[in-house]
């Protein structure tokens, strides 16, 4: 499957269930530029959290078993309210971000880090 029909597929799957203005609606070039001014400092321009020297920072939004394999239900309540975890805190979005600015982060994540799923035969 070429990579951006496995990006379309995702993005659709992302969108169902999803009410009025779900991630489906989201922008993408949005969602990067919300991500390089307030997320990519932790969790970094390549999704892993770990800085150039080592240190993890943040989640790693790569792995299989991440954060992005929770529902954009939980992922927009982490974003709004901030979460604490044996890494450390992250901040709360909420009156930062406005909802719209959280779902394009939401999508960018997914579209970019995101493992691609498992192909069955």
């Amino acid at each position: 499957m070429k990579a951006t029909t496995i990006l379309g597929l995702l993005l659709c799957l992302s969108a169902c269930g999803q009410g009025k203005k779900g991630i489906g609606t989201a922008d993408l070039e949005a969602g990067k530029k919300v991500y390089s001014l307030y997320c990519a400092a932790c969790h970094q321009n390549n999704g892993t959290g770990v800085a150039e020297n080592g240190v993890r920072m943040a989640a790693n939004y790569t792995l299989e078993d991440g954060p992005l394999a929770r529902s954009d239900e939980e992922l927009l309540q982490i974003i709004q309210s901030g979460k604490t975890g044996n890494i450390g805190s992250m901040p709360a979005w909420r009156g930062i971000l406005s909802a719209e600015k959280q779902r394009d982060v939401l999508a960018y994540l997914r579209a970019s880090f995101a493992p691609p799923p498992e192909e069955t035969n």
